[in-house]
């Protein structure tokens, strides 16, 4: 049975989604959601933000859902994100991605008042 980690789904138009998805599929259901290739940029040791890796090129559009938490990171200004977005926890030692651990899920539920 493939184990499960929490995640965070910003998709540009609509609700911040807190879900459960299994470790086997999260590659491929990172990449559908950002619709493309990706890149994981750290916002902390706790949380990572997954974005579409070409979609400033391509034009997708602004993400101000996902852009707040980048601007709490790395301030107002310093970039700006583009296209569905997803938050997982950091990585393991040996590189796997985590899940959202409790008081990081507590603090973007609170962020993003859900």
């Amino acid at each position: 049975m493939a184990k499960s980690i929490n995640i965070v789904r910003i998709p540009v138009e609509g609700a911040v989604e807190f879900i459960e998805t299994p470790t086997d599929t999260l590659s491929e259901d990172i990449h559908e959601f950002v619709a493309g290739y990706f890149q994981c940029i750290p916002l902390s040791d706790s949380i990572y933000l997954w974005v579409n890796d070409d979609g400033k090129l391509i034009g997708l559009p602004a993400n101000p859902t996902a852009q707040a938490i980048w601007d709490a990171a790395y301030g107002v200004g310093s970039d700006t994100v583009v296209g569905n977005a997803i938050l997982t926890g950091g990585a393991d030692r040996h590189g796997n991605t985590l899940g959202l651990n409790a008081d990081a899920l507590a603090n973007l539920r609170k962020f993003y008042g859900a």
